[in-house]
């Protein structure tokens, strides 16, 4: 007898081993399964998340490392249970994604391979006829399990007692684990058992509340979101990106709608015992316009500090030294809405002003650090043995050139023509001395930095006239993007 033809019953015993995938694949081939199977949103919320455990919607976050790349973030899709759509993860906050029970589950966790909770019934199904929240024997086991953990989790060594406990309350990992074996058990494999034990239960729970995930908007839409910003203005916190200026973080990839590019440049690399990379994570804030009703990142709004320490919340303060307030946040509209209202010249104007006091700070930092590596090697130079028949001429080069860096702040005043010929120079005449001398005074990474620092500062002075004479060009750049976190 053919598939379709065979009686309900029989059907409804083969639908309901199906997989979420499968069963709204199969209601859509025809009437009578349509018919039969009737999914409801339920099935169409396990069918969403099972497709975003897949390898198209997932590029390495159903894993249990909690390390990803931007890449991974940027070509992950996660399903929303309200509005049933795969979203970037801008559309989210953080504890829509990272939290346990709604993270998605790697390919050994129970959750990635449940089959559909659908069932035939005459009537429908019932949705909410309990008085409260139901808690399933799983997660009351679950819950009691990690009670136990908490209590144990601080003992070092872990008692054999504690495991005996934890074996007797159902834990799978110890059920063949005897009393002898852990009493002579040494210390060390007892932790090792408990970590195993905790890395089954996280396991075991991973995934399973996504069917709770809501993007923004619609919780938005449910009740007012965030503890930042306003009823009209919600603000909520997203990702913690590295960047390696202000500038990037406000302004990333600006230099492409100008016909000076910048070219790729070394990270600045602090001089002290750890070499510290010179570069701060930004928190990235999502808000909800209220013109066009779209959630962008704050930068879109034209809103930012001068710290990683930023909060767009009442009370604190903008990169224009203007306090936050509910008036402040209620006007504000992104860029499209504000090119819409006021025109695109007064666009060009605004962000013009906003990116030119993030360059001026930033050629400030770019001279603090030229001036502490000067000074960093004419310290070396000065260290070096007196005693030894060193040439005196070439280490009078370097002095010459050097001290006066030591003095002044040669990048607020020099003309930017004169400043890579300096660096390449002194590196010339240090490589000199050492080779002549015999020596190795470890400056390479220093002269190298203080190239790099020329190089930024000539191609950032640059940039900074262009945008000047072409305001336009940062306005292109801001329409183009659309609003999400972007690098």
């Amino acid at each position: 007898m053919p598939f379709p033809f065979l009686p309900n019953e029989i059907l409804h015993r083969i639908v309901a081993d199906l997989d979420s995938i499968s069963l709204i694949s199969l209601s859509q081939t025809s009437i009578r399964f349509r018919q039969v199977i009737k999914p409801g949103k339920r099935e169409f919320v396990e069918r969403l998340l099972a497709l975003e455990c897949t390898e198209p919607f997932d590029a390495g976050f159903a894993q249990r490392s909690g390390w990803w790349t931007y890449e991974s973030w940027k070509s992950t899709l996660w399903a929303c249970s309200g509005c049933l759509k795969l979203l970037s993860h801008s559309h989210f906050d953080n504890r829509s994604l990272l939290r346990r029970g709604y993270r998605k589950p790697p390919p050994e966790a129970p959750a990635a391979n449940i089959l559909t909770t659908w069932k035939p019934s005459l009537y429908g199904k019932k949705w909410g006829g309990r008085v409260g929240p139901y808690v399933s024997q799983d997660a009351r086991r679950r819950r009691y399990h990690y009670y136990l953990l908490h209590i144990y989790e601080h003992q070092d060594p872990m008692t054999a007692e504690a495991i005996l406990q934890m074996r007797d309350a159902g834990i799978e990992a110890l059920e063949e684990v005897t009393e002898d074996q852990i009493r002579l058990c040494p210390d060390e494999a007892r932790s090792a058992v408990f970590d195993k034990v905790m890395e089954d239960l996280e396991l075991e729970d991973m995934g399973t509340k996504r069917h709770f995930r809501r993007c923004n908007e619609c919780r938005y839409q449910k009740n007012p979101v965030g503890r930042r910003g306003t009823l009209v203005f919600p603000i909520q916190i997203s990702l913690n990106l590295y960047f390696a200026t202000p500038l990037d973080r406000y302004f990333p990839t600006y230099w492409e709608f100008l016909a000076n590019k910048r070219p790729v440049f070394q990270k600045i690399v602090e001089e002290h015992y750890l070499g510290r990379l010179i570069g701060q994570h930004w928190q990235m804030y999502m808000a909800r316009c209220p013109g066009c009703q779209k959630w962008q990142e704050i930068r879109a709004f034209r809103l930012g500090g001068k710290l990683t320490s930023w909060k767009p919340v009442l009370g604190h303060t903008t990169w224009e030294e203007e306090i936050i307030s509910t008036s402040l946040l209620d006007e504000a509209r992104c860029n499209t809405c504000f090119e819409q209202e006021h025109g695109r010249e007064e666009l060009g104007n605004r962000l013009l002003h906003w990116i030119h006091f993030l360059q001026e700070e930033h050629l400030r930092e770019l001279a603090s650090y030229y001036d502490r590596n000067w000074a960093s090697i004419q310290l070396r130079l000065e260290f070096v043995d007196p005693c030894a028949d060193h040439d005196e001429v070439v280490k009078q080069q370097i002095d010459d050139l050097v001290s006066p860096m030591r003095e002044s702040h040669i990048l607020d005043n020099a003309e930017t023509d004169h400043l890579t010929p300096l660096a390449e120079e002194v590196g010339r005449l240090v490589k000199e001395f050492q080779e002549k001398n015999g020596i190795n005074l470890n400056l390479k990474n220093l002269m190298d930095q203080q190239i790099n620092i020329e190089r930024q500062w000539i191609w950032l002075r640059a940039s900074m006239a262009e945008v000047q004479r072409n305001p336009d060009a940062l306005v292109c750049w801001a329409l183009s993007r659309d609003g999400s976190i972007q690098k």
